[in-house]
């Protein structure tokens, strides 16, 4: 898929996705009418629920960037939904980890799941084979998600099912979300370096980002780069993958052959090429017991060259409120980051699809069908766009205005009301990606900075490989979970205790068929012939 439009919606995208990020109120301000008004405008079903019984629904969400919620009506997010849809919200929120989907599962299985809860598409699949999830075919219908299908078609949606169950609300994506290394500019500039545009150019930069002193302290204290691996996993987005070929966590090749990337013959050439970092101390020493908060502190220190940013307008824009570059720039003002692409023969990534999902409590679809009823309505309007512009950018008026279809933040209120206070629109904004076009509004940012700009023009011209191109989920009673766990525990032995990856072709073999791993991949190809995807084999 494929982003259609100018240069200027470009910008104006990024801008808006710069400021998602922040969207609040002050605690005795209100949403105005011209803001939030009633529930009825967008959404026809939710007219009579402030004079239904009021109902307490409890929903899991993700914790965008660590944000947290804040109490009582500085929140007008909650405030709103609970006053328009006549319910008590209880809110848990936490970032994405293990520790988030083991604290989810315990809650299930000791009956005290949620009634909504966001998950990964694959953990969905993990929740459904233990019986914890329901059918949400009757109520996931455009004529009772009218906003929700404006962000996707049935098509999709029926394609995003697990095969022989229907328990899956997908989250909408934008095309892409212009994902990227970005690299200190600045270090670059200091050493007498240009942007590197090939691997070894760019491992010629890291060592001298590590030893030769680029914040000029006099001190060997920096490293050319971080990325997180949670003390589980090398992470798809190491170059030394890209190095070889190989892009996003699966992709086709130009062959039409579909290739998983952390399973691929090239994994050994890839560990190696890696331990070489490591070896040389090019790479943080902490990186894999690291999670994406600690990676993020590292970095804003001012201590690491290069980093990886899955979006581009959220976590590296100078203009955006908590980015990497706009924190670190409060400690290195003249730190400037530019996004670069050393791998010429190779995509940048691959282009976005479904991969988080809403599942509905299993008990609640039995017990409490009200409560499914009332958590569409929400969902419905939240993808409205009266629900888009309160969870996007705050209250019109105070946080932003609206002329036609020009909307224009109010940078200040929005750092003062939503981002010094948690963040929190991070959280209530999962339904609908920063996508202003879909809406047809144009968005204009006063803090958007010529550098952010140039980064999304950049980031633009490179090419995106072809993904799966549909949903696609592992044969009946087959967890991919069961195959990805030895599979990342192999990756570390060879990378860590081995001296090389000479065993990896028989390591590889054995996984694919002790764990069905060969099984999965070519049952997603199979899926993929049968939604029209152009696809070969699995290689």
């Amino acid at each position: 898929m494929e982003m259609k439009h100018n240069f200027k919606l470009i910008v104006v995208s990024s801008l808006m996705l710069s400021l998602t990020l922040a969207a609040c109120t002050s605690k005795t301000q209100e949403p105005t009418p011209a803001s939030s008004a009633s529930p009825q405008k967008n959404n026809p079903q939710a007219t009579a629920t402030v004079n239904q019984e009021k109902l307490t629904l409890n929903f899991f969400l993700y914790g965008a960037n660590n944000a947290t919620l804040p109490a009582g009506d500085t929140d007008f997010v909650r405030k709103a939904i609970e006053e328009k849809f006549n319910v008590q919200l209880n809110v848990q929120n936490m970032i994405s980890s293990t520790d988030r989907k083991s604290k989810l599962t315990m809650l299930f299985s000791a009956g005290d799941g949620p009634d909504l809860a966001l998950t990964t598409g694959t953990e969905a699949g993990d929740f459904l084979n233990q019986g914890l999830v329901g059918d949400i075919s009757k109520y996931l219908t455009p004529d009772k998600m009218p906003n929700y299908f404006k962000w996707l078609t049935v098509d999709q949606l029926k394609r995003f099912q697990i095969a022989g169950s229907f328990v899956r609300g997908p989250v909408p994506v934008v095309p892409t979300s212009y994902p990227a290394y970005f690299i200190r500019k600045d270090w670059l500039d200091k050493l007498n370096l240009k942007p590197p545009t090939t691997y070894q150019e760019l491992t010629d930069v890291m060592r001298a980002f590590t030893n030769n002193d680029p914040d000029g302290n006099g001190k060997k204290d920096t490293y050319g780069y971080i990325q997180a691996g949670n003390g589980a996993n090398i992470l798809a987005w190491a170059p030394q993958y890209k190095n070889r070929g190989l892009v996003g966590g699966a992709f086709v090749d130009k062959e039409g052959n579909l290739h998983d990337t952390y399973s691929d013959p090239l994994i050994g050439a890839v560990l190696d090429d890696l331990r070489v970092w490591i070896k040389e101390g090019l790479i943080n020493p902490d990186w894999y017991l690291s999670n994406a908060g600690n990676v993020k502190e590292k970095f804003e220190q001012g201590k690491i060259g290069m980093i990886w940013v899955n979006n581009a307008q959220t976590e590296a824009f100078e203009s955006t409120p908590g980015s990497y570059a706009n924190n670190l720039q409060k400690i290195i003002p003249t730190a400037q980051l530019i996004p670069i692409h050393p791998f010429p023969n190779t995509a940048n990534w691959v282009e976005n699809l479904f991969t988080t999902t809403f599942l509905i409590n299993k008990t609640t679809i039995d017990k409490s069908p009200e409560k499914v009823e009332r958590i569409t309505q929400i969902l419905d309007w939240l993808s409205s766009e009266e629900g888009y512009l309160l969870t996007h950018y705050g209250v019109e008026g105070k946080h932003y205005t609206k002329s036609g279809n020009k909307i224009t933040l109010k940078p200040d209120a929005i750092k003062s009301d939503i981002y010094d206070k948690g963040n929190f629109l991070t959280v209530w904004n999962f339904l609908t990606p920063e996508y202003p076009e879909l809406l047809k509004f144009e968005l204009i940012d006063p803090n958007v900075t010529d550098n952010d700009r140039a980064a999304i023009k950049t980031i633009s011209q490179w090419p995106l490989a072809q993904g799966f191109g549909t949903s696609v989920v592992p044969p009946q009673g087959v967890n991919l979970a069961d195959f990805r766990k030895p599979l990342y525990e192999a990756h570390a032995k060879l990378l860590f205790d081995d001296k090389d990856s000479t065993n990896w072709p028989t390591m590889r073999e054995e996984l694919l068929t002790k764990y069905k791993g060969r099984q999965i991949f070519e049952a997603y190809v199979s899926q993929m012939r049968a939604a029209g995807v152009k696809v070969n084999d699995f290689k």
